[in-house]
This record gives structure tokens, C-alpha cells and sequence, in this order.
């Protein structure tokens, strides 16, 4: 807890406005051209994705209702690495979200008993994915939200990556407290039987982050920058969302 005062670090989410203040022009993540048949990569200064993490939170504020005093967990169960990382960090700007990303390998059985077990309010998630959450929906309560629709299509975001705006967020984002909040919740492969929820807090990452460094002091340096590649497979894509919630925004 002291080294986390010492840095000023109270949750991930507050490291992202931090970032596109002290490092805005460089570039934070590279990820696949579509129109150019994923051949070549674009890319986001921390400015840049800061911008289009707004603009899609403004977005998901229009659908998602959050109480101010409770907690909810939303679900994300996508395919696609890159609509993880941008949807991951939109809902964590709620403060009063917490986020469980899914694998989308799970079968029927293991996504109805992890929604179960997360309570989850809101599922976020992509066309091939939606028969069978609308199976599981009606035996359980919560929302889907696909963002195949028009209203979340990625490109609408990207294009506004120069507009800088300021989205009202929860006042629980500035409280002290916010480092002992759970944020996230990963499940367990489930190969034993069906998977199990873990959930993790602010402290869990930055502190993963400190001890990195306390290992390997080079371990992420100021050119360093995110890769999402189109074609990682499924079973990976939580280790990279982990990967990207402990470092993609940390450069002290």
C-alpha cells in the first residue's frame, strides 16, 4: 500500500486520464487494418485511445444503468482481442462496474453457471455468441448488449480519436478506497469442473506492476507499445486482457 502512495496509484482505470496527459503523443497500441485485409496496422497515441475510450463510454452510459450504491458486473464474451481491450477499459470508466470477461472457448453449460455465479447484469457480446445467450437469458436475468449494432460499431469511435472530451464519471473513481475495489473478475479454465470466478482488485494489478519492476526494471520501457494481433486464438485472449489492464497504461 505504501509503494502504491508513494507513485499516487489508486485504481487502473485513473492511470489511462493520467497517461494521455503525460505521454499523449506517443503511440499506445497498434492493431489490425480491416480495410486493408488486417496487412498492415494502425495505431493510437495514449491521447487518441483516451478520446475514443470516452466517446464509447458516453455510449455504453445510454444503455447501462448503474446504481451509485452498488457494484454491477457486466460480461463480455467477444472474439475479437482488440474490441476486448476498448470495451474492457470503456466499462471500467463507470467506476460502479465491475468487469467479467469471458472465453469464448466456454461451452453452454459454463457460461450459464459463470453468469450465475457473477451475478451479472449486462452481458456485452457479438453476433455469433447471441443464440445461445438468448437460451441462457430466459432462465436468467440480465440484459445482452450486442455490439455488432449500429449503435457500437468500433469504426464510429476510432474516427473521433482527435475530439477530446470529458465524460462525467462516477465519483467513486476518486475515493481512496477504489484500490481495494474489485474491478475484474477472470474465471478458471473449468477442466475439472465448471469454471470459477476470481476476482481481482485495483491493488491486485498495480501491485503486479511494482513487483515487475522490482524484478526486471526494463520490463516495459517509454517506446514500448501495445500489440493486438487479429489473430490470437481464443484461449489466449484473457491473458492478454490480464497482460493489458497490468502494463498497457503504466509508464511511471
Amino acid at each position: 500500500m505504501e509503494e502504491l502512495t508513494k507513485l499516487g496509484l489508486n485504481s487502473v482505470i485513473s492511470i489511462v486520464e493520467q497517461q494521455s496527459i503525460r505521454n499523449g503523443n506517443r503511440q499506445a497500441v497498434l492493431y489490425p487494418n480491416a480495410e486493408d485485409n488486417y496487412q498492415s496496422y494502425l495505431s493510437l497515441s495514449y491521447c487518441e485511445l483516451n478520446n475514443v475510450l470516452n466517446h464509447l463510454f458516453l455510449k455504453l452510459q445510454q444503455t447501462i444503468i448503474t446504481s451509485e450504491d452498488e457494484d454491477i458486473v457486466c460480461g463480455l464474451l467477444l472474439t475479437n482481442p482488440f474490441q476486448y481491450l476498448l470495451f474492457s477499459y470503456g466499462l471500467l470508466k463507470f467506476g460502479n462496474v465491475i468487469l467479467f470477461p469471458m472465453s469464448p472457448g466456454n461451452s453452454y453449460a459454463a457460461v450459464e453457471h459463470l453468469l450465475k455465479e457473477t451475478k451479472s447484469k449486462y452481458v456485452l457480446t457479438t453476433n455469433p455468441h447471441l443464440t445461445m445467450l438468448k437460451q441462457i437469458q430466459q432462465t436468467n436475468s440480465f440484459e445482452i448488449l450486442c455490439i455488432d449494432d449500429s449503435q457500437f460499431q468500433m469504426n464510429q469511435f476510432l474516427n473521433q480519436k482527435q475530439i477530446a472530451c470529458s465524460p462525467s464519471t462516477n465519483d467513486k473513481l476518486n475515493q481512496s478506497n477504489q484500490v481495494n475495489r474489485v474491478i475484474v473478475i477472470l474465471h478458471s479454465s473449468g477442466t475439472t469442473s465448471f469454471p470459477k470466478p476470481i476476482y481481482l482488485t485495483n491493488r491486485y494489478f498495480l501491485l503486479s506492476y511494482i513487483t515487475y519492476l522490482s524484478i526486471d526494471q526494463h520490463f516495459w520501457s517509454t517506446d514500448d507499445i501495445v500489440l493486438v494481433n487479429h489473430f490470437s486464438l481464443s484461449k489466449i485472449i484473457l491473458c492478454f486482457l490480464s497482460l493489458y489492464l497490468k502494463i498497457s497504461f503504466i509508464r511511471i
